[in-house]
């Protein structure tokens, strides 16, 4: 019924992915963001409260926030006043649709104070399952592959009696709550060990053995259906100058990998994620996830499930967009929006929506509307290419220093020539980089980053090795 979508977040960043697919679609950011101009040029609405107050700091960076702000309710009040003028539904009741990148029960007091209705898994449930302890917890329960691991205070544990427990000296120590690497510490001697005692003494952490080997990440969405999963990258992580967090600090992704991964890792990851799935189910989670894992001993060994959006899911839906494949955001929100109340809406109405306006449509689906007669064979058709390798990835640089930094960038975002960094066109969008070309993104002059935030970022149509990241070095200026 195309239904007005306001997606609230820090940084536009996050909410891209359908703002070209679905019609009725609104940014609402804090950030100044270069590229909100050449949003608008390709008609999409964006509401930014920076600039609108013409500062590049107007708040503290929280969608809790942005939420509370009048002139935000105002611009979600006018857009959904003007959908239901056009449509005739002057329904008293009717809730305007709100989706978050991270939920927290903040975001949903306040979204039952003014009425909204959000598109996002509880926040408790979300919390039960992302939580390093209770997540180890539901990962025993449900029988999922995990690195030998045990749930202990940093009082209790002792380095001595954990390796020994655990049958390695090196040991990665997770705790409770952590984001791009934040909550992970490597340790490899009894010294760094106390280090982390001394710091955080008395917390309840989850301690494992550490793998060799490389991360891997996958997209998913939980349905009453099943799993749909795609996008298998890469993880780019570690990278010095890129993060402060050279141990395990994301950076990045690649989606050209996935051919280094044998048929038996490939297939019981299937395995591993209907697996997840399920556990998903009896928690009554639905919507976007993702999950991290290694592989060991020629298996995947599952490191955590992350129940949210995960970051790689904007350049992700541009994939599959560009592949013909209905991006995983499109179900998701698809799901939150008929599990309402609201008798008006009709299941898949977001998803056949996005497929109509999607300029190149998988063949086998091209006159296809998806329903609740084909769906399983969409799921089995999308999942067998999970897998595929996609000559695609994305390198970002990050606030490296121990206190909040604003930059200057000497170079204005769009596309410019891999082989010369000269600017070819202006964009803000990844759909828009061909052979040989790179996008460029950076965060608006003046604005406050915070120690390990993105301050710029390079995605292109080739792997991750090729990435000049000098270039987001070089060009960013400390003001």
């Amino acid at each position: 019924m195309n239904e007005p979508v306001f997606y609230l977040t820090n940084d536009p960043e996050r909410a891209l992915g359908l703002e070209k697919l679905y019609k009725n679609f609104h940014i609402v950011c804090i950030d100044d963001h270069p590229m909100i101009p050449y949003l608008r040029e390709t008609c999409v609405s964006v509401f930014s409260l920076g600039e609108t107050l013409k500062t590049p700091n107007p708040i503290f960076r929280s969608t809790a926030k942005l939420m509370q702000q009048d002139i935000v309710r105002e611009f979600i009040s006018s857009h959904t006043d003007e959908y239901l003028e056009n449509t005739g539904l002057h329904d008293s009741g009717y809730k305007p649709n709100i989706i978050v990148f991270k939920i927290s029960e903040k975001i949903e007091r306040l979204a039952s104070m003014f009425g909204y209705r959000l598109l996002n898994a509880s926040a408790q449930v979300s919390a039960t399952i992302e939580k390093k302890v209770s997540q180890h917890e539901l990962f025993v329960k449900y029988g999922i592959t995990i690195p030998k691991s045990v749930i202990t205070t940093l009082t209790e544990g002792s380095y001595k009696k954990l390796t020994q427990k655990l049958g390695t000296q090196n040991l990665v120590v997770q705790l409770d709550r952590g984001h791009s690497g934040t909550g992970t510490k490597f340790i490899t001697g009894e010294g760094e060990y106390e280090k982390i005692v001394q710091k955080h003494t008395g917390l309840q952490v989850r301690v494992s053995e550490m793998l060799d080997g490389a991360t891997w990440t996958i997209n998913a969405v939980n349905l009453p259906e099943g799993v749909l999963y795609g996008g298998l990258s890469f993880q780019i992580t570690g990278l010095p100058g890129l993060t402060p967090y050279v141990d395990g600090g994301t950076v990045g992704n690649d989606w050209s990998k996935s051919d280094e991964l044998s048929a038996n890792v490939k297939d019981a990851l299937r395995a591993e994620i209907e697996n997840i799935g399920r556990m998903l189910t009896a928690r009554s989670y639905y919507g976007l996830f993702g999950v991290d894992f290694m592989v060991n001993a020629d298996r995947p060994v599952i490191i955590e499930v992350n129940a949210r959006q995960t970051a790689s899911v904007s350049m992700h839906a541009m994939l599959d967009e560009g592949r013909g494949w209905i991006p995983l955001e499109a179900f998701h929100i698809d799901w939150f929006m008929s599990a309402s109340k609201s008798a008006r809406y009709k299941r898949y109405g977001v998803v056949n929506e996005v497929r109509g306006n999607m300029s190149s449509v998988n063949p086998r689906w091209l006159g296809t509307p998806i329903d609740a007669r084909n769906i399983d064979e969409y799921m089995e058709d999308y999942n067998s290419h999970a897998f595929d390798n996609i000559k695609a990835s994305q390198i970002l640089a990050r606030n490296t220093g121990d206190a909040p930094t604003a930059y200057k960038f000497k170079k204005p975002i769009g596309v410019y020539a891999g082989s010369t960094r000269s600017m070819l066109r202006e964009t803000y969008a990844f759909r828009n980089v061909g052979e040989g070309e790179f996008l460029y993104t950076h965060t608006a002059d003046g604005q406050n980053v915070s120690v390990g935030t993105e301050f710029s970022r390079i995605q292109c149509a080739c792997s991750h090795e090729n990435i000049d990241t000098a270039f987001l070095l070089d060009n960013a200026i400390i003001s």
